[in-house]
């Protein structure tokens, strides 16, 4: 039976203020709210109940602010874990140990994905002093209990130049997944959001970096499957996410307006 995955916010409270969070650009931080115990009860309830209806399974995705700092979250891993309902992360590394990650992993957590929004310089510029190094060193953590660490960039005319470097990093690293997103201004910063062009050239600069396969041979009958790199060869983890399996840079590329025009097309939302 296949997952429907749920996103769902519990808690402002996070130790960062990023330059672009959409929370803190609102200000209703002052209060961190946090969701109430009876609230997360009934809504695991109801995830559950349409996911009966619809033939699927509850896969819970968590964040904030960041999850681990909401009052009463391991009450929370608790009743996903007595269900054996699984989760994933998104979140910070400034809480996690290997006690803490291995914990997590008890609960349920299969995935923790952490936020790498560019070079070291530019991720503390974006996040907080230190901040690179910390998400980096929680990699290990994270992997030695076993879940699956992913990369997320959000991607901004701060560091658009340096997503091609993040995947080298995301490698060296051993992440499992790397994955970017769009930046969504608001009024206030509209001018740091990429132009259409320059967000269509993110995949196509990311392309060098797939792992090789040997080209598919011409015969007659039904077409080979393409050889796996294999398990040494790490670069098979880093995933360009944000593709459909029908979009033209998996079939080898897409061509690109020349410079200054825009292409017509809009960024999604």
């Amino acid at each position: 039976m296949e997952y429907f995955a749920f996103q769902w916010h519990i808690t402002e409270a996070c130790d960062q203020r990023c330059k672009h969070c959409y929370i803190y650009a609102l200000g209703s931080h002052a209060k961190f709210q946090a969701m109430a115990l009876e609230d997360m009860v009934r809504v695991i309830e109801n995830c559950q109940a349409f996911c009966r209806r619809a033939g699927r399974l509850p896969y819970f995705y968590l964040t904030g602010g960041d999850p681990i700092l909401h009052p009463q979250f391991w009450q929370l891993a608790g009743l996903l874990k007595e269900p054996d309902l699984p989760f994933a992360i998104l979140g910070n590394p400034f809480h996690l140990t290997d006690d803490v990650c291995q914990k997590l992993r008890d609960h349920g957590c299969r995935k923790y994905q952490l936020s790498l929004d560019g070079l070291r310089e530019t991720h503390d510029r974006i996040r907080r002093p230190g901040s690179y190094d910390e998400t980096l060193a929680a990699i290990p953590l994270l992997r030695r209990a076993g879940i699956h660490v992913a990369l997320m960039a959000t991607v901004s005319k701060w560091n658009v130049q340096e997503i091609p470097a993040l995947v080298d990093v995301a490698v060296e690293h051993q992440a499992d997944i790397f994955a970017f997103a769009r930046y969504c201004p608001s009024q206030a910063d509209r001018d740091t959001t990429c132009s259409p062009l320059e967000y269509r050239r993110v995949p196509n600069h990311l392309l060098p970096k797939r792992p090789p396969v040997d080209p598919l041979p011409l015969r007659e009958g039904p077409v080979p499957h393409r050889r796996d790199p294999g398990p040494g060869h790490h670069l098979r983890r880093v995933q360009l996410r944000q593709l459909p399996h029908d979009h033209p840079l998996r079939r080898g590329g897409v061509r690109l307006p020349p410079d200054g025009e825009q292409g017509g097309q809009r960024p999604h939302r």
